[in-house]
C-alpha cells in the first residue's frame, strides 16, 4: 500500500516554482586575441574570455619544442554574445513541463542543457537544477546529468531527458 500512496504523491508533484523555458540565438564576434604559433596561442589561451576556450596547455607541456612551430594562418579567436529570448513555455505542472520538453525547439533544449553548464559554471544544466531544487525528484536530476552530449543529437537528447523525467512521476 506504500507504494500506491508513494506514486500518488510523485504524480501529483508541484514544483515550487515555474520552469521557464527559455531559447538562445548567438552574436559572433571576432576578438582581439590572435595567434600565429602555438606559444601565441597559449598566452592568447591565458588572456582570453573563459568562454571561448576548455584546454591546450596539456598538449604544449608534453611537447615544449611545438610550441615555436609557425602557423600556416593566424588563428583569432572569436567569443559569442548570448542573447536569451523567452518562449511561450512554463511548466507549471509536472504535465506542463514534459509537454514542454516536448514542444520547445531543439535551440531551447541547447539552452537548457548545454549552454547552462558553462553559464553555471557545474557539470549540471537548467532541467536537472529544476528537478532537484523546486521539484526534489533528485534522482532523476542526477539522470539528467549523466546524459552523453556528444553521442546524441539534440532530438535525442529531448528524448531521453522526457523519458528520465516520464519514468520518474511513475
Amino acid at each position: 500500500m506504500a507504494t500506491s500512496a508513494t506514486t500518488t504523491t510523485t504524480l501529483q508533484r508541484t514544483p515550487a516554482k515555474p520552469f521557464y523555458f527559455n531559447t538562445s540565438a548567438h552574436l559572433l564576434r571576432i576578438t582581439k586575441y590572435k595567434a600565429n604559433s602555438l606559444a601565441e596561442l597559449l598566452d592568447a589561451l591565458r588572456e582570453c574570455p573563459e568562454d571561448s576556450v576548455f584546454q591546450l596547455e596539456q598538449y604544449l607541456k608534453g611537447d615544449p619544442k611545438v610550441c615555436a612551430r609557425a602557423a600556416d594562418e593566424t588563428f583569432y579567436f572569436c567569443a559569442s554574445d548570448i542573447v536569451v529570448l523567452p518562449t511561450s513555455f512554463e511548466g507549471r505542472t509536472m504535465h506542463e513541463f514534459t509537454e514542454g520538453l516536448r514542444r520547445v525547439s531543439v535551440h531551447s533544449i541547447h539552452h537548457h542543457f548545454i549552454e547552462a553548464r558553462l553559464r553555471l559554471k557545474l557539470m549540471s544544466n537548467d532541467f536537472s537544477q529544476w528537478l532537484h531544487e523546486d521539484v526534489g525528484l533528485t534522482e532523476a536530476a542526477r539522470k539528467l546529468n549523466r546524459i552523453d552530449i556528444y553521442t546524441a543529437t539534440l532530438e535525442d537528447v529531448r528524448q531521453q531527458i522526457v523519458q528520465i523525467v516520464e519514468r520518474a512521476l511513475t
